[in-house]
């Protein structure tokens, strides 16, 4: 037996809820992929980030979708590479506990010291927004560590070496790769 059919008003309510749902995807995803990007040479996990937006973005756009695997590889490297030597684990632990205090600060902003050469509205800005956000950042930063210890310590292999299209080369020209699975996506938003 067939579904019963759906009624006009049902098929329009339907469409506008994937319509919202996909524009607030996009937007998120191309939050992420900002924010990732501008985080990649600051303190903080930059390259997830960016994975993140990728994903998100993934699932509309076919460059997006080319991407999430370098990414998803380079970000990896990173973890791994960051828990390899005792040195890099201390350092990495060290810098993400010392976004605590910090974050505790700016979260209870006491009054400009004397020494503060500039206008006290430029001592510690953003106010507590800030300060939660280093506590969060602290909290990412010291949980990614503990996973990537607990994956990658002792086992430097298993992250396998990421070599992007551009590095292959046949007779001086870059030889990019044949997609591994057809896509259905549009490089551009479709109209549906």
């Amino acid at each position: 037996m067939s579904a019963k059919p759906r009624r006009a008003g049902e098929m329009a309510t339907t469409r506008a809820v994937r319509a919202a749902q996909r524009l607030v995807r996009e937007a998120a995803g191309w939050l992420l992929l900002l924010g990732g990007l501008a985080a990649i040479p600051l303190p903080g996990p930059g390259l997830l980030i960016t994975l993140a937006g990728l994903l998100l973005l993934s699932r509309e756009y076919d460059w997006a979708a080319r991407r999430v695997d370098t990414v998803r590889g380079r970000a990896l490297q990173a973890a791994a590479h960051g828990v390899a030597t005792r040195p890099r684990l201390l350092g990495s632990t060290t810098s993400a506990l010392m976004i605590l205090p910090v974050g505790v600060v700016w979260i209870l902003s006491p009054a400009a010291p004397g020494w503060w050469p500039l206008a006290e509205a430029w001592w510690l800005p953003g106010g507590a927004i800030v300060g939660v956000s280093q506590l969060a950042s602290a909290a990412v930063a010291l949980t990614l560590l503990a996973y990537s210890y607990r994956r990658f310590r002792g086992a430097p292999g298993l992250v396998t070496p990421v070599v992007t299209p551009a590095l292959h080369l046949e007779a001086g020209r870059p030889v990019v790769p044949a997609p591994r699975r057809p896509s259905r996506r549009s490089s551009c938003p479709s109209a549906s």
